[in-house]
């Protein structure tokens, strides 16, 4: 593009370009480094730049907070989405921040409003007296007034200003006694299509005992009529209980649309095999399926196989009875894996596959199981799966003795290798060229016409060479050791080893370069 003449030439451009142009300069981390050369070009970067505030409401050198609330700002009536995102330990200040925030906003302008604090019921209500136009609402609700244990009824009756809601968020407290007060929230929302629900508790992790989740039915109403959540299409639940009773289940059901659900997100939650089995059931009698996402974490209870087979096996139902998935991701427990042919069922439709177990200890396809259904999904860009374990190599030499050979193993020829090899065979060919599944080769990674992300999740044998490891923890190329000089070497030792894949995987002509991730757990190591 020639240089324009004069800066006001460059208003004469169309306006499709001269946003684009602006929301280059938004992506810049360092919003000084943007020179507003005249009133115009703030005029019109001030709302693309302020649209999404994202803060945290602590104090800055710069003193940015007292220069967004200031009399006559610029910032504020730009803004449409505010995310607050704080540290656990929130003290009073951050919270009288927030009102001021809050007070200072342009009545009705905001559209989305997310927090990951605790919002008191005073709170709440100056969110809903003064934006009664959200269509999101994610936040964390306390259910008591500070100074009473009177539950908060007004929250709810409060709501109903909220007629153009779609997006509704609640973190649920385990200790509440009185989660029926949930139960009135759903009433006043008849564009609702969006449904989060999970425990708030952030001292409670995932191998905590089950009594910290809150059964689920006790936050829907029960008697509803006509039923409360019939326009949902998305729904995600986080660490809850589904309840045992075909009574109790059928209420449950009995408020959702499930040929509505477009998107079904169920994370750490117990007794999940009696509603996919309903589900299930739904569709196999008849029921249209609208679902395109499907993505289930499931509840590590490592002290009982009978609930991981019953889980497994309704996940296998639920998949074998409809079909048009797009997005499907599975973490099953403790090295199940779903079948590959329930899978294969979504062939035509599925894009994202993500399926695998949780680490160091993985299942893993066999090479003919998952050449055979990448043969037959070939619409997938992003990709998650397990790998094989594997010896990387003497940590000390930083893994350049790095070979593809399974860790005990006589033989180099093992599956991991297998599996490089087989998805990396045969030459590149145009995608035209086989667009028809009845002329279409033996497909392999480097035929796929839209793959982008490959993601392969892997735990490395290190050999340390009769060394005694301290205790360590691995997350990614994060590593924590009580020996830096060790913890640097198994950084090292990782990084290479990625390379080396990547590498391989790249000189095969499978992927090109940054679409290829691997990703650690905790590495075993070989003493000795």
């Amino acid at each position: 593009m020639a240089i324009l003449p004069s800066m006001a030439g460059f208003f004469l451009l169309p306006t499709e370009l001269k946003i684009s142009v602006f929301a280059q300069i938004a992506l810049v981390s360092d919003r000084k480094n943007v020179r507003l050369v005249c009133r115009q070009w703030a005029d019109m970067m001030d709302p693309i730049l302020w649209e999404i505030l994202k803060t945290d409401l602590r104090p800055t050198a710069a003193k940015t907070m007292k220069a967004l609330v200031k009399q006559h700002g610029r910032t504020l009536p730009h803004v449409r989405e505010l995310h607050l995102s704080v540290k656990p330990l929130v003290d009073d200040t951050i919270k009288n921040k927030l009102h001021q925030v809050l007070l200072d906003l342009p009545k009705y302008r905001l559209r989305t409003f997310r927090s990951n604090v605790m919002l008191g019921v005073h709170t709440v209500q100056l969110i809903l007296s003064t934006q009664r136009y959200l269509k999101v609402f994610d936040a964390v609700i306390s259910p008591y007034y500070p100074s009473k244990s009177r539950p908060y009824k007004d929250i709810a009756s409060s709501l109903s200003c909220l007629s153009q809601l779609r997006r509704l968020s609640l973190s649920v407290l385990p200790a509440a006694n009185d989660h029926c007060n949930y139960q009135t929230f759903y009433e006043y929302f008849p564009k609702l299509e969006e449904l989060e629900l999970y425990n708030f508790s952030p001292e409670v992790d995932e191998t905590e005992d089950s009594t910290s989740h809150v059964n689920l039915v006790r936050l829907l109403p029960q008697n509803a009529d006509p039923p409360a959540l019939q326009t949902l299409a998305k729904i995600t639940i986080r660490s809850m209980r589904f309840p045992t009773r075909p009574t109790v289940r059928k209420v449950f059901l009995r408020h959702l649309n499930i040929a509505n659900l477009t998107n079904l997100t169920l994370h750490s939650c117990i007794n999940m095999a009696p509603f996919l089995n309903a589900v299930a059931q739904s569709f196999a009698r008849g029921c249209s399926s609208s679902l395109q996402v499907l993505d289930i974490q499931f509840y590590p209870d490592d002290d009982d196989d009978d609930d991981d087979n019953a889980e497994l096996e309704a996940t296998e139902r639920l998949l074998d009875a409809f079909t048009g998935l797009k997005d499907l991701r599975l973490e099953m427990p403790r090295g199940h894996l779903v079948r590959q042919q329930c899978i294969a069922r979504h062939k035509t439709s599925l894009e994202i596959l993500g399926v695998y177990t949780r680490l160091p200890d993985p299942a893993y396809y066999s090479v003919p199981d998952l050449s055979s259904l990448l043969n037959a999904c070939t619409k997938i860009h992003t990709l998650r799966l397990n790998l094989p374990p594997l010896l990387v190599g003497k940590v000390e030499h930083l893994g350049k003795d790095f070979c593809l050979r399974q860790y005990g193993s006589i033989s180099a020829d093992t599956e991991l290798e297998a599996f490089l090899v087989s998805q990396a065979a045969l030459p590149c060919i145009d995608p035209q060229e086989f667009t028809s599944s009845a002329h279409r080769p033996q497909t392999t990674l480097s035929h796929f016409p839209s793959l982008y992300t490959l993601v392969i999740d892997t735990a490395p044998t290190l050999d340390s060479n009769g060394a005694v490891l301290p205790a360590h923890t691995i997350v990614g190329d994060t590593v924590s050791f009580a020996d830096t000089v060790l913890a640097q070497m198994t950084v090292a030792t990782l990084k290479h080893f990625r390379g080396e894949i990547c590498d391989y995987m790249r000189r095969q002509g499978c992927m090109r370069r940054g679409e290829l991730d691997i990703r650690f757990a905790m590495p075993t190591h070989r003493v000795g």
